[in-house]
């Protein structure tokens, strides 16, 4: 009776444990969601939403005139018509996703370890990655992408489970493979991801690695075992491609090939300076890991998995995992943020975690684990905090810190222009021209004036750089009240210095300023 009464006990402090690391997430998520300004992705992406919103025959598909794969942009629907602040709605659907992330930590850690305070330990330094907290509160695409591919991998290693284990007859062997419920969500899991964003096809590599956790020790099964492995792999491939494929149905879908060579190097140009690329590419991309998981994680899931290759082999497995993810970036990318790589940081974390499952041994290893984990939760809190109280302080990767805190594509001034704006509505009708046609600018604007009574005022994008309003002139002089809303650095119009209304600037020294000029 005691056993069971002590089983009884761990699995109410189990769930007790799970209960506070839900509420500590949503406390430390929602918090100030919206203190970082709309940055220009998110614009685009809740105002691509609200277009469909307004006209779903017409947009329901709109962004595949963009190269995006549309499912992020339908689930945030519901939470852009149910809360006003439309930023706040877009950023809560990725907090909601982050949240799963967390959780589904647990699950993956269970498939390695049973130590339950293991599976928790996953999840707490899933909370305090830097890398899953900046774009768990960022309405981006890739907390989502990076929630699905991780749901994907978990059932495609239940399926292959018992595959890897002593020869199945053929009977078993097709109905554990094509009738195997895992099988199907892993592939239906790798569909919703492909429907995220179609980069998820990078997960491929991730999920052909899956071979190595359940190598056969017998030279006699290798082939029986490599045809099994193979033939699964390939059925959860396909069933994604499907359901990637149902995207078809619209005439734009070939829009969604259409930007590749943007981001990625032909096979062409990489043959041409291959050493090039890989040695720009993996400096950059090492600096962005080390980053978004801290240095003390990055590297000592990396020590730590070879130093226990003899003992364990599984920690480096779940460190090549990750790296199946990146290594294609690192050869084909062109350009890259850190962004790109957030669904390779849950094998980084797993690696760590089961790792230190092996420093419990004696009163050194102890030390050195409690160390280690000292350190992490340190640099995840502080950065917890600059990232609900003090963006502008977060330790961030060089192209972060340009794109969230000191380009153009940042959103510091326009909370401050839609209140210079609403203050010349109440003079009379307005028009607002801005640099660019979409993005921060004007999107931002559009987004936040969705749903509100917008009579007397429009909102029109010229392009950039801004040259030239003279062009526009008929459309200013039918309204009391014209400005420009134009970056800094982008403003070519000689306009007298007398015309500038105001000026907003960015917290990075020497960025551009957003400033509202008067066109009247």
């Amino acid at each position: 009776m005691r056993f069971f009464k002590n089983k009884s006990e761990l699995k109410k402090k189990f769930f007790w444990a799970i209960a506070i690391l839900i509420l500590t997430y949503l406390v430390l998520r929602l918090l100030n969601l919206t203190i970082l300004p709309v940055f220009a992705d998110e614009a685009i992406y809740i105002r691509w939403s609200q277009l469909i919103i307004s006209d779903w025959k017409r947009y329901l598909f709109f962004p595949l005139n963009d190269g995006k794969t549309p499912l992020q942009m339908w689930l945030m629907i519901p939470l852009l018509k149910v809360f006003a602040n439309q930023l706040f709605a877009g950023r809560l659907l990725s907090v909601l996703f982050g949240l799963g992330q967390v959780l589904m930590m647990i699950k993956l850690m269970s498939l390695f370890t049973k130590n339950r305070w293991q599976q928790i330990l996953a999840a707490a330094i899933t909370l305090f990655t830097p890398g899953l907290i900046l774009t768990g509160r960022l309405a981006l695409i890739d907390t989502q992408l990076t929630f699905f591919l991780t749901v994907s991998f978990y059932f495609a290693y239940q399926s292959l489970l018992n595959l890897g284990k002593p020869k199945l007859q053929l009977k078993q062997f097709i109905c554990q493979t094509i009738f195997n419920a895992n099988v199907l969500w892993a592939g239906v899991f790798l569909g919703l991801a492909l429907l995220t964003k179609f980069s998820a096809i990078l997960f491929l590599p991730v999920l052909a690695t899956l071979l190595f956790y359940f190598w056969p020790t017998k030279k006699n099964q290798f082939w029986s075992y490599l045809a099994t492995m193979t033939t699964t792999l390939i059925a959860i491939a396909i069933i994604g491609g499907c359901c990637f494929l149902l995207l078809m149905i619209s005439p734009a879908f070939p829009q969604l090939f259409a930007r590749g060579g943007d981001f990625l190097f032909s096979l062409s140009d990489f043959f041409q300076q291959p050493g090039t690329i890989i040695s720009r590419n993996f400096v950059l991309i090492s600096e962005m890991l080390a980053t978004y998981l801290t240095n003390i994680l990055f590297f000592s899931s990396i020590v730590l998995a070879i130093y226990l290759w003899p003992h364990d082999r599984r920690p480096i497995w779940l460190i090549v995992s990750g790296l199946a993810f990146v290594v294609p970036i690192v050869i084909l990318g062109k350009i890259i943020y850190a962004r790109y790589l957030l669904s390779a940081l849950p094998f980084f974390i797993l690696s760590f975690t089961l790792s230190l499952n092996y420093f419990n041994l004696t009163r050194t290893l102890r030390t050195i684990k409690n160390i280690l984990l000292i350190l992490f939760f340190l640099n995840g809190i502080y950065f917890t905090w600059a990232n609900i109280f003090a963006p502008e302080k977060m330790i961030l990767p060089a192209s972060d810190q340009t794109q969230y805190l000191g380009e153009w594509s940042s959103g510091h001034g326009i909370e401050e222009t839609i209140a210079f704006i609403d203050l010349l509505r109440e003079q009379g009708e307005v028009l607002v021209l801005t640099e660019g046609y979409f993005g921060t600018l004007p999107d931002a604007l559009l987004m936040e004036y969705f749903n509100r009574d917008v009579s007397g005022l429009r909102i029109e994008g010229i392009g950039q750089p801004v040259n030239d309003v003279v062009k526009h002139q008929n459309l200013i002089d039918q309204y009391p009240q014209a400005i420009l809303i134009v970056n800094s650095h982008r403003m070519q119009v000689p306009l007298s210095s007398d015309k500038l209304l105001a000026q907003f600037e960015r917290p990075i020294a020497g960025a551009p300023s957003l400033q509202i000029w008067n066109l009247k």
